[in-house]
């Protein structure tokens, strides 16, 4: 079966499934663990889709990434995984904390803790690298593992209700490339009566073929096409897209965790 192929076959879209239980210690190793969440978007500029969509990049974190002397002071999760020591990445919202803990082949999830607490609760059970905000409590998590020939990934809905219950869902999931976080872009290029927000995500993939898919806050999945040409690459008259090599060399660009007494 050729790579194209594989790729389509091997891509799942699951309506709804709640996440629980513990870390999987049969977990392949983690693709971040070594280069944890440092920036959020593997692109420079608003690029085009093959589906004709504008997509524009991520400014700065969303929620907010807190910087490690300003995390807070909570009990590390080891009772979940015993690797689970400090976490990868703290991400401030109203009312607490989500916090990354990566521990490579031995697992990662997603936790939170409300202010003046001293516990972190499990909310992903996963490895989750990469988190922006639709709107309110409502978030897109994605992240992933890779191993050898093996990438997979998932991309997760979370919601808190008004009670502060949190709710999880998997949007998307793919066993042929770990999902990045790329931007942001709008449904009405679809002829949608109401132009929707999507978070746009691509595949960290060795297959040499990169789809692009757009999630909305209720779950449903956009498949994008590939991505074309930057829309600076196209006015310079160069027509060449950067690639993400080129965009990771520009070390001036890597955004970094906003400062505690900044707001958004």
């Amino acid at each position: 079966m050729n790579p194209m192929r594989y790729l389509i076959y091997s891509i799942t879209i699951t309506i709804c499934a709640t996440i629980a239980g513990v870390a999987d210690p049969t977990s392949e190793p983690d693709p971040f663990a070594d280069h944890p969440t440092d920036e959020p978007a593997h692109v420079k500029g608003e690029f085009f889709t093959a589906a004709g969509l504008t997509v524009k990049p991520l400014v700065g974190w969303n929620p907010q990434l807190v910087t490690r002397e300003n995390w807070p002071d909570v009990t590390a999760p080891t009772t979940f995984n015993r690797s689970f020591e400090a976490p990868t990445a703290v991400w401030r919202i109203d009312g607490g904390f989500l916090a990354s803990f990566n521990a490579g082949e031995f697992g990662g999830a997603l936790f939170f803790s409300p202010h003046g607490a001293k516990r972190w609760s499990k909310i992903v059970d996963a490895h989750v690298s990469h988190l922006e905000r639709f709107e309110g409590d409502s978030y897109l998590a994605v992240g992933g593992l890779a191993h050898l020939q093996t990438t997979e990934g998932k991309a997760f809905l979370i919601t808190r209700s008004n009670t502060g219950k949190w709710n999880t869902k998997i949007a998307f999931e793919t066993q042929v490339g770990v999902p990045l976080i790329l931007g942001t872009t709008f449904t009405d290029a679809f002829l949608e009566a109401k132009a929707e927000k999507l978070i746009v995500i691509g595949l960290d993939s060795h297959w040499g073929w990169n789809p692009l898919f757009g999630i909305s806050q209720q779950g449903a999945v956009h498949y994008l096409g590939e991505r074309l040409k930057d829309k600076e690459s196209e006015q310079d008259g160069t027509g060449q897209p950067a690639t993400r090599s080129q965009s990771k060399s520009e070390g001036g660009d890597k955004p970094q965790p906003e400062a505690e007494g900044r707001s958004r």
